[in-house]
């Protein structure tokens, strides 16, 4: 694949023309239309649709040409470090990990991104995603770690599935779920709450990448994984709430006295700050794991052993 054709094609995609494209890179439109088709029996995709209309891109093409631009965005870089004369101090710092909505996590990040050397530009990623987006990313290099959270029934499933597109994991937390609510929530009077109650409240839950019982498949990267789905074990709540990101779940759960969440246990000092409380519900042990992923080729850097180190304390410190 010649780099010097994916800039060929972007500029292609933005005119929307061959001739046009040709102008502006200064060749001939002869030579650009066959630099075009050599790149797609090379990628064995069709980038453009021609028609009277011009160069019209593909669903394929549109996906190339999104990892083209990273691609000639990052060569562009490293000819600028060394053009100026490279040294450590103008070298940026990158870390990214994708993972689940989970309290110690955020709380690690925070952390370590306080950690990081002020002298050196810096460029760090933090994203909150589910399952799927999770080992798309680490696929797909959008991100170098990534942090998986399921329910342990279906371990052997992600495990079968992290081998197979080659990826190391790493056992990073492994808890019972627990009740999360106001603590004005009726639930916090009571010395013991039993399934039976939990239906006449609110029950909130992440859509996506809840707490309840796991959802029989997933597909990701051209591969679906069919694992076991729990029984409810409880009566089904009246009353649910969707929730999307986790400073929504906090607002709901701190304001709403009726709504509760079933979440990953948390320290008295968090719980206090935010006005929540949490107990065990009785027969019922909801046990999760979240597993570290990353690709079999990728050497860990300085900073994701930093972002590690500090994960593994957040760890202890919330869970254990």
């Amino acid at each position: 694949m010649n780099v010097l054709h994916m800039k060929y094609a972007l500029e292609v995609a933005k005119t929307g023309s061959l001739n046009k494209a040709a102008a502006n890179l200064f060749v001939g439109q002869p030579n650009l239309s066959r630099a075009i088709k050599d790149l797609e029996a090379s990628l064995g995709i069709t980038i453009f649709d021609r028609s009277s209309k011009g160069m019209i891109l593909t669903p394929e093409g549109e996906v190339f040409l999104d990892y083209a631009e990273k691609i000639l965005r990052q060569i562009d870089e490293v000819e600028q470090i060394y053009r100026e004369g490279a040294n450590e101090a103008k070298i940026r710092q990158r870390f990214s990990v994708y993972a689940p909505r989970a309290g110690y996590i955020s709380a690690a990040f925070s952390a370590f991104s306080s950690m990081i050397d002020r002298s050196r530009p810096s460029e760090l990623e933090f994203r909150e995603a589910t399952v799927p987006e999770v080992i798309r990313g680490v696929l797909n290099s959008e991100c170098k770690l990534g942090i998986l959270r399921f329910p342990i029934e279906s371990e052997k499933y992600y495990r079968e599935l992290t081998a197979e597109k080659n990826l190391l994991c790493e056992t990073v937390a492994d808890f019972n779920c627990v009740l999360s609510f106001s603590t004005v929530h009726p639930f916090s009077r009571l010395e013991e709450i039993s399934p039976e109650l939990l239906c006449e409240h609110t029950e909130a839950i992440f859509a996506n990448e809840s707490f309840a019982p796991a959802q029989g498949t997933i597909s990701v990267a051209g591969v679906t994984v069919t694992h076991p789905v729990p029984p409810l074990e409880y009566p089904e709540p009246k009353h649910k709430i969707l929730v999307y990101d986790r400073a929504g779940m906090l607002e709901l759960l701190h304001n709403n006295p009726d709504v509760f969440a079933w979440t990953g246990p948390a320290p008295k000092q968090w719980l206090e700050h935010h006005g929540l409380a949490q107990k065990a519900c009785r027969g019922i042990a909801r046990r999760y794991k979240d597993l570290l992923i990353f690709k079999s080729d990728y050497r860990l850097s300085s900073l994701d052993k930093m972002f590690i180190t500090e994960l593994t304390k957040y760890k202890r410190a919330w869970i254990e």
